[in-house]
């Protein structure tokens, strides 16, 4: 018998040079940024930029995300497929976690998925061929609590329909997939994703990234590009899980955010990038009354995270 699924991520591979698309070229020659030690190489990769602070911002972020504990840690679209399914079964819901996540809270989707697994377990899991079967009241039932239900329930049976068209049958179109000999669910183009009814840029680079390992840069979407001209490649891969993460602690356990600034390397700077983003640095911690300035100084932290607090922590 089948086990219950497990809700693991796909782990997308490593991706060199020329295997994916390339990023976006960029002009270059900003004052507040420094060329990336990469270069261009002998795939004509441009020259990558980053912002100055970069590493330094980035070191932060990193440490105030060492455990892993957000919602989108263990509800993101990543983190909802069954590790138990074919590869091109998992991208396939990928595809649908992405697809019911705009608009939605990850706890919302997270439920909404966690629903469909276990509706359609007896049926051979959450499979192209079974959403397609799906009758719209049928499946609207499943995923009543994501926002826009009603539209989703339709796109993702007109997808899974599409796909089932498209990638199975003698009409297979292979203008959407980049790889001839092995049939795809789930296109592995931008072109081909956002050919789909209900997927937009943002959701098309997750299943690039997340489901396929690849990158793509034809596509319409300006801040993506200079984003990831001014990123290092090896950072893409985490920067929207770790960013998302941070956002999600800044608004739903502010205080434990502060309490981890305190543990990081530079506590003073972790607490000013805190604030620069948004955060709330007198929260007052429910359980107990504290304040942050309360817990450094039974912590006995040294005078100059004292004297910031104090200024900025009251």
């Amino acid at each position: 018998m089948r086990r219950s699924p497990r809700l693991l991520s796909i782990a997308p591979p490593t991706v060199p040079p020329g295997e994916g698309s390339k990023p976006a070229e960029t002009k270059g020659g900003k004052a507040d940024c420094e060329a990336s030690e990469k270069g261009a190489d002998a795939e004509g990769w441009p020259p990558m930029e980053k912002p100055r602070d970069f590493d330094e911002v980035w070191a932060i972020v990193t440490e105030l995300r060492a455990i892993r504990d957000a919602p989108v840690d263990t509800m993101g679209c990543h983190m909802l497929t069954d590790s138990e399914a074919e590869p091109e079964d998992r991208r396939f819901q990928l595809l649908v976690a992405v697809m019911l996540s705009s608009q939605t809270k990850d706890q919302e989707n997270a439920k909404a998925m966690h629903n469909l697994h276990a509706y359609l377990k007896g049926k051979g899991g959450l499979t192209r061929k079974n959403l397609a079967g799906m009758e719209e009241k049928e499946l609207d039932a499943q995923i009543r609590g994501v926002g826009f239900h009603n539209t989703k329930t339709r796109n993702l049976i007109r997808v899974a329909n599409l796909l089932e068209d498209r990638f199975h049958g003698k009409g297979r179109d292979r203008a959407m997939v980049t790889r001839p000999r092995k049939y795809y669910q789930v296109p592995d183009t931008m072109e081909g994703l956002l050919s789909l009814p209900g997927v937009g840029p943002k959701m098309a680079v997750l299943v690039m990234e997340v489901g396929h390992g690849r990158r793509d840069a034809e596509t319409p979407e300006a801040t993506r590009q200079q984003l990831e001209a001014r990123l290092p490649v090896e950072v893409w891969p985490d920067v929207n899980l770790l960013l998302v993460g941070l956002g999600q602690m800044i608004q739903q356990r502010p205080f434990d955010l502060l309490q981890r600034c305190i543990k990081c390397t530079d506590p003073v700077a972790a607490f000013r990038l805190v604030g620069r983003i948004g955060g709330n640095l007198k929260v007052i911690d429910k359980a107990t009354g504290d304040s942050i300035l309360d817990v450094a100084e039974a912590a006995k932290c040294d005078e100059e995270l004292l004297d910031y607090l104090k200024g900025r922590g009251r």
